[in-house]
């Protein structure tokens, strides 16, 4: 058989292969929203500088928080690996209160807002089929309070030609407070030093604004 005659037949195989295992329902610009439950978990150490002034506690909170993200996504080469970046906003409603107190000292409570974060992510993934992507996710984002980075883990699955739904997985080290308080009731000052750790869960909903599917 001629060499002619072969060539043909292996452009034919290999158009009609490559997109079963490549995907073009995660290539392009997108946009979304995002619904998540913030878990909210902090060590609070109480300090008055005397022998018997010191304590411990822990404290929970768990709270919704809203986001909105605009990104853009695309496979590298003829790989089944996929690459992108985000620019995310999300307003948690998180407050932790907790109550501590030692011998000789008022209860002292203690109270952190969780304010609105902002911030680039990028994002490096793998299709586990053309509608299914199971990706990392890299993000510094940016508050009033202060700045962190938020590593995570997220699949998304391709609904329809443009509309995505996805779960991801964040956690953030909201970082140490410290309160100080003078008393009457005590000669010196005392501190209370926290420090918060935040888990994310986030169902994620997105909008292709351009899909090579739709011609």
């Amino acid at each position: 058989m001629r060499i002619s005659r072969i060539l043909p037949v292996l452009a034919v195989t290999a158009a009609t292969i490559t997109p079963s295992a490549a995907s073009l329902y995660f290539n392009g610009a997108y946009a979304g929203v995002g619904f998540s439950g913030l878990f909210i978990h902090g060590k609070h150490r109480y300090n008055d500088n005397s022998a018997t002034g010191q304590s411990s506690s822990k404290s929970r909170k768990v709270a919704p928080a809203f986001s909105g993200y605009l990104g853009i996504m695309s496979e590298v080469g003829l790989s089944t690996f996929v690459a992108g970046a985000e620019l995310f906003i999300n307003k948690p409603i998180a407050k932790v209160s907790r109550t501590v107190s030692s011998p000789g000292t008022p209860p002292t409570p203690l109270k952190m807002q969780r304010r609105m974060g902002y911030g680039p992510a990028i994002i490096l993934g793998k299709l586990l089929n053309p509608k299914t992507v199971f990706y990392g996710r890299l993000g510094y984002e940016f508050s009033k309070a202060e700045n962190r980075f938020v590593p995570g883990l997220g699949m998304k699955y391709a609904l329809a030609d443009r509309f995505h739904i996805g779960l991801e997985y964040g956690l953030a080290a909201i970082g140490k407070k410290e309160t100080r308080i003078s008393s009457s009731n005590v000669s010196n000052k005392y501190a209370i030093q926290s420090k918060f750790l935040e888990h994310r869960i986030e169902l994620k909903l997105s909008y292709q604004l351009f899909s090579p599917l739709s011609r």
